[in-house]
């Protein structure tokens, strides 16, 4: 089906509850959709046919999320539990019951080996094939987030923030051993706030964090050893590493003292030089506040994602604004490349997910459901 307006083809998604997150597999020919039904669906990505329906959550399935080889399907619910299904059949393999209070992540490692849950103050590591609990990595703090190296062998936790207190001791991000004893081996103390997101560079050397202090920071990740310190002049809410380990790009957070100044950096991102720890260059261009920036898979370019309505591609290097990514009609909150770099997608706030062609700019396609699509990522060969 074509759209009327932009000829686009046009993929409706027939479904009567909100959708929370959407996937595409590894290969690009089907995707995932996660929603308040109690269900996750698989869906043929190029004639939106229904193929399966994962049922067995008692409450709304949050995410969604394919093995990096496409076999399996994890699902988060609000339930408490995290299934682990077959793609293949769509059958349950296994239920993962450890949590009680929310979880916040159920993630695939980058070799697809591990599962990683977190919810409150712990995190469980399982094994993805046998169901068996790896390690548990057990807080003082509740946390915001939790993420796998790519060995598999590390965890890195963010506490959640509790209001305006925050203390180094207690409120900083830990390194844990995921593969031997299980243990807090790193906190990692340098910023002076609230810490938004941390993450390993790809080869896992690195954990990259960034803060409400206006920094970002790189950390070896045995030792916890501070290495870098990035300083600008906007609290940032997350900050991503290059593929090739060269450059950083980091969108700003929203603070209370940026929305009563409409501070003017909320519509820039930085990039930064890894090795000098300096400003490379600011991508400026997007008419209100960033909400996401990631880089393509060469390191080359960068998308951002804007209030404006729009998503934009950067040349990483340079800064240049190479294409304007039109079509949303309202707050655009995602945009990221596909692995082989050839496509971008963008998720808003108007109910639809949008597909271009990178190179050209050229829209390929609209996911359009019947209620607002709350995540959307997208794999391909």
């Amino acid at each position: 089906m074509l759209d009327a307006d932009t000829g686009a083809t046009l993929i409706h998604v027939s479904s009567s509850s909100q959708i929370y997150s959407l996937q595409y597999s590894p290969d690009g020919n089907q995707f995932v959709m996660a929603g308040n039904d109690k269900t996750a669906r698989i869906w043929d990505g190029k004639t939106g046919k229904q193929i399966a329906v994962l049922s067995g959550h008692k409450e709304s399935v949050i995410s969604a999320q394919f093995s990096p080889d496409g076999k399996y399907i994890v699902t988060r619910s609000e339930d408490q539990v995290v299934y682990i299904w077959d793609n293949d059949t769509g059958e349950e393999i296994r239920a993962l019951r450890r949590h009680t209070i929310g979880i916040i992540t159920a993630n695939f490692s980058a070799n697809g080996d591990r599962i990683i849950t977190a919810g409150g103050r712990a995190a469980v590591v399982w094994n993805t094939t046998s169901g068996q609990v790896l390690r548990i990595l057990s807080g003082q703090s509740n946390w915001s987030s939790a993420e796998v190296s790519p060995d598999s062998n590390y965890v890195v936790t963010v506490p959640r923030a509790q209001g305006t207190m925050w203390a180094p001791t207690q409120d900083s991000p830990q390194v844990w051993d995921a593969k031997s004893g299980g243990e807090a081996i790193a906190t990692l103390r340098g910023h002076q706030g609230i810490v938004n997101s941390a993450k390993f560079s790809h080869d896992g050397k690195l954990i990259i964090t960034a803060g409400e202090d206006k920094t970002v920071r790189t950390w070896d990740v045995r030792s916890g050893r501070e290495l870098m310190v990035f300083m600008g002049e906007s609290s940032w809410e997350d900050a991503q590493i290059s593929r090739d380990g060269r450059f950083i790009v980091s969108s700003p957070a929203i603070t209370f003292q940026n929305l009563a100044t409409l501070d003017p950096k909320q519509n820039t991102a930085t990039v930064w030089n890894v090795n000098t720890g300096k400003e490379h260059v600011v991508l400026y261009g997007h008419t209100d506040r960033i909400t996401n920036a990631q880089f393509s898979p060469d390191g080359k370019q960068i998308v951002t994602a804007s209030s404006d309505y729009t998503a934009r591609i950067w040349d990483a290097s340079t800064g240049k604004e190479l294409r304007v990514l039109r079509g949303h009609t309202s707050i655009v909150y995602t945009a990221e490349f596909s692995p082989s770099g050839e496509l971008v997608v963008a998720r808003s706030d108007d109910g639809t997910a949008r597909v271009w062609e990178s190179n050209t700019g050229m829209l390929l396609g609209i996911l359009r459901g019947d209620a607002r699509l709350s995540s959307v990522g997208i794999m391909d060969p």
